[in-house]
């Protein structure tokens, strides 16, 4: 059952939708739905392992540019935006979708393409997502529809991995109230929303000792040994389920040889909470198992040698949860209703929304239309049915929240 809220943006887009603009450029967005997919496609051959997007920033900027948009620019944190310019003078939408991969470069060596499925590493993550944010802007321009507050189109950088969300801080950090409301476009699927941000903490830790022989020096402390106490101390740290807190420890590396004892070793560790605040217990509550551990090891020792613990933070994306009065999850589950999509509410995640959610920025992250599978492995797949749905759904979310003039 849908809230007042909800109602009321109901019927708010569904007058939306009766513009002969909108309709125009509904119609549009299903007969450039082939045209869209060969940008995917092209996308995809333009290789952009985190931190490392410029040649495909590049592109975007040069196809923001051609589509008559004004600011063109490829930033210093490796973002591609560009301006559709409203007609109010103030007030600021941001539309976005995420450039870079998981992947290193020399892995997409071709794309198969079939009667119903593409293959190729990176096609649905987010080579989807950027080729909506194109077709959004071609059919916005196509229908003569002009809004009343600025977007901001972008192609941002370092949404996975080890880029930690470098492009949309980069938008934000500067002046955080910026935009009014922030669209995220990320990956395949139709009517599947998240509003809420899963927030991280990512450690290098690294373990040094003195070492030696196995048979020699038996009984000095080993960083090996170390670090496996910390494991085991770790995962004997009690989490909640509400709210919803995780911990893994990823990966594991150290000594020389078999027969020697390590010297150093290191795991990379990954903390996770919907909740800042426990993030922080958590966090604490790791580190305090890392630094007992070495004390253990040195204590077991014959030799009582010391054991040294280095932490580096190498990832922190922020939790972060919608305030009561955002419009976000109302004009998800209004627009599904309207345009016959069965709405999903896919539960806290991480994303680029992270960022503005955090800043109390109204704002979703939503899927790009289409099937998918095999995400974030070689193996990687996308099925094109029906996804210009999405789109045109996103595009109505946009258009709503920067007004029709």
């Amino acid at each position: 059952m849908l809230s007042n809220a909800t109602r009321e943006v109901k019927d708010y887009l569904a007058r939306v939708l009766e513009d002969a603009r909108v309709r125009k450029l509904m119609s549009f967005l299903e007969e450039d739905h082939s045209r869209l997919v060969d940008e995917q496609c092209e996308m995809a051959l333009l290789e952009a392992p985190p931190l490392f997007e410029r040649r495909r920033a590049e592109e975007m900027a040069r196809k923001f540019a051609g589509l008559g948009l004004t600011n063109v620019c490829v930033d210093d944190a490796l973002n591609a935006t560009a301006k559709l310019q409203g007609s109010l003078g103030f007030g600021e939408v941001l539309a976005e979708a995420h450039l870079d991969t998981v992947f290193p470069f020399e892995t997409v060596k071709k794309i198969t393409r079939g009667n119903d499925r593409i293959e190729a590493p990176g096609i649905s993550d987010n080579c989807r997502g950027l080729a909506a944010i194109l077709g959004i802007v071609r059919g916005i321009q196509h229908a003569g529809i002009v809004l009343k507050k600025d977007v901001t189109f972008a192609g941002t950088s370092g949404e996975e991995g080890i880029g930690d969300l470098k492009g949309m801080r980069n938008l934000f950090m500067r002046d955080p109230a910026r935009f009014d409301f922030c669209l995220s476009i990320d990956g395949h699927g139709t009517g599947h929303f998240v509003f809420d941000g899963t927030g991280s903490r990512r450690y290098s830790v690294v373990f040094e000792t003195q070492g030696g022989h196995s048979w020699t020096d038996f009984g000095v402390s080993s960083a090996v040994h170390a670090m496996g106490r910390a494991i085991a101390n770790i995962t004997q740290i009690a989490v909640p389920d509400d709210p919803r807190t995780s911990y893994n420890v990823g990966t594991v590396s150290g000594g020389t040889s078999v027969n020697a004892i390590a010297q150093k070793a290191e795991m990379l560790v990954d903390l996770r909470s919907v909740s800042n605040e426990e993030l922080d217990r958590l966090e604490a509550k790791f580190m305090g198992a890392v630094t007992a551990a070495c004390s253990e090891e040195k204590a077991r020792s014959s030799r009582k040698t010391d054991v040294r613990v280095c932490f580096r933070k190498v990832g922190d994306r922020p939790a972060g949860k919608q305030k009561e009065n955002s419009p976000a999850k109302p004009l998800a589950m209004a627009s599904s209703e309207l345009l016959g999509i069965k709405y999903e509410d896919d539960g806290p995640s991480s994303t680029n929304a992270n960022i503005p959610v955090y800043f109390g920025v109204p704002s979703l992250c939503m899927g790009a239309g289409g099937e998918g599978g095999g995400i974030h492995t070689v193996e990687e797949w996308f099925s094109p049915a029906d996804g210009w749905r999405a789109v045109q759904q996103a595009a109505l979310i946009l258009i709503a929240t920067a007004g029709l003039s």
